[in-house]
């Protein structure tokens, strides 16, 4: 039986190498093939984010006229985020098709900064394949629904937090990077981040800031728990 195309987003390639440039990870190795970068989606993924964040800055601009700069850049920086893109790379199929070596592909497709790369390379593959035109019309399309869930601007973690201190004249909480790990290209950073008189917490991120926003969420948790329950 012939496997039925894939056609991500909806989206008909003219060059299928694209494609699989885009789905292919970049430990994914045979012992008869010896990836080069440009064999795998990094490079496209890099693209991509580019073409993505314009995407959505252009659509955020056009959403909410009324808006000030300030709110549409906590807009886009949740559109933009690990976690809204790769939930997006699973509702499109993306993780059903993601090329790695044998015995990984559960292990990656768990790793949300491996499906947000994933989104990200292949909305770089379509810029290449059709141009920007279609590139930006795929991306709105998907982002949409998103703005039609959020009326109003979401706050950050990190500033939530630093403003929870200050409504109780608490000094203003201090994050400290604890550890990075994992290859250059895969780094995973621990951060801890300590509230007067409240347990330091940790948590770990594919970015500096990414870590700081989930230990920030996480203490935040921690702190609206503990009032609850008092």
């Amino acid at each position: 039986m012939t496997a039925t195309p894939f056609h991500p987003f909806g989206y008909r390639f003219r060059n299928g190498a694209l494609l699989t440039m885009a789905l292919t990870h970049p430990r994914a190795k045979t012992p008869k093939t010896a990836w080069k970068a440009a064999e795998d989606y990094q490079r496209l993924e890099f693209l991509g984010d580019r073409v993505v964040g314009l995407s959505v800055a252009a659509l955020l601009y056009q959403y909410f006229p009324q808006e000030p700069e300030g709110s549409l850049a906590k807009r886009h920086a949740y559109l933009v985020s690990r976690s809204v893109l790769a939930n997006l790379a699973v509702d499109q199929g993306l993780a059903d098709h993601i090329i790695a070596a044998a015995g990984e592909r559960e292990a990656l497709t768990a790793q949300p900064s491996v499906l947000a790369n994933l989104f990200e390379a292949v909305v770089g593959a379509v810029f290449l394949d059709a141009g920007w035109d279609v590139a930006d019309r795929l991306v709105a399309t998907l982002m949409r629904p998103l703005l039609a869930e959020q009326p109003q601007a979401p706050q950050d973690a990190k500033s939530a937090l630093q403003e929870w201190a200050q409504a109780r004249g608490i000094p203003p909480p201090i994050y400290r990077e604890i550890s990075r790990e994992g290859a250059s290209h895969a780094p995973v950073f621990v951060i801890e981040v300590a509230l007067a008189d409240h347990p330091a917490i940790r948590a770990s991120g594919s970015s500096k800031k990414g870590a700081e926003q989930a230990a920030a969420s996480l203490l935040l948790t921690w702190l609206q728990d503990l009032t609850s329950s008092g």
